[in-house]
């Protein structure tokens, strides 16, 4: 029996008629703060992101939708993805992990703001993601969490205060430089044209379709794009079906054809896309990772 369990014995939520009558109480993908307790070789899946979200690793370790060599997260660290992101977390043995989803327009304190994090950021810093330590008093507040959680607390009020006090705690106990790495993906000045994008570029699956959603002359949302996201419209789709084809080719349910018809291509396409992008065809990338997770 684990610290969490002993707690829960101890604590329980008074009048749970009352919280779960209240239009203030938030569950499922709509609650900033969730708690998932995952056994081994279960995934956590969500497309198309619709807030940027941070992941805290409290317990075991977690495989991510990844062709990198660090794609694997232990307990006691956390990681961001950002809006408008596909999601893909594989359980590598009994893990528990917390998701504090956030707003486009992140206030840390009255003095650091999430565009003021632009100024830490070097011009070559371009990485996957960041994944930093779960450090000591970000550790014990998270522990509370998950005890307040576990017991079904999830008044609105309580998550909304919740992830104030823990965006305190990494403003106190992170340096700038890693909080700008951890959060460069979603660091903008424009904050209303990225909500916008991220809520329309679902529908979208050229960067043609997405201009025309938008309403917009071609260079001015092309050079908005730019300002907001740091990279052109064309690069950021592609990333987004990469990440996505990545992730249904690890999750093994679709075939091939599948796969390339929900991602508007042609089966030769989506083969020579995978080659282009991972360097393997795509039943190629399924082996390896079958592999990889599931050795025989």
């Amino acid at each position: 029996m684990d610290h969490l369990e002993r707690n829960l014995e101890k604590v329980k939520l008074q009048y749970i008629e009352e919280h779960l009558r209240c239009d203030h109480y938030c569950q499922g993908d709509k609650s900033s703060l969730a708690i998932y307790e995952l056994d081994t070789d279960e995934c956590l899946v969500r497309e198309h992101i619709m807030r940027s979200a941070i992941f805290f690793v409290t317990k075991g370790q977690i495989s991510l939708a990844s062709m990198k060599d660090d794609n694997l997260i232990p307990a006691g660290h956390f990681y961001l993805k950002p809006a408008g992101s596909h999601l893909y977390c594989k359980a590598e043995e009994p893990s528990t992990i917390i998701r504090m989803s956030l707003d486009v327009d992140i206030t840390f304190c009255n003095k650091l703001h999430i565009r003021d994090l632009k100024n830490h950021l070097t011009k070559t810093f371009t990485p996957p993601h960041a994944i930093l330590p779960i450090l000591g008093p970000l550790s014990q507040e998270l522990e509370a969490t998950r005890t307040a959680l576990a017991s079904s607390l999830m008044c609105v009020h309580y998550q909304e205060a919740k992830v104030n006090v823990l965006l305190i705690l990494l403003r106190a106990f992170y340096s700038k430089e890693e909080l700008a790495k951890l959060f460069w993906p979603v660091v903008t000045s424009d904050v209303d044209f990225k909500k916008f994008v991220i809520r329309i570029a679902a529908k979208a699956q050229s960067v043609k379709e997405l201009i025309n959603l938008s309403g917009m002359p071609p260079t001015s949302f092309n050079r908005k794009f730019q300002q907001a996201f740091g990279i052109s419209a064309g690069n950021w789709l592609t990333e987004k079906k990469k990440e996505g084809i990545l992730q249904e080719i690890m999750l093994g349910e679709m075939s091939v054809a599948q796969i390339a018809e929900k991602f508007a291509f042609t089966p030769n396409y989506l083969i020579l896309f995978c080659k282009t992008h991972f360097g393997h065809t795509p039943m190629e990338l399924r082996k390896m990772y079958s592999n990889r997770y599931h050795p025989r």
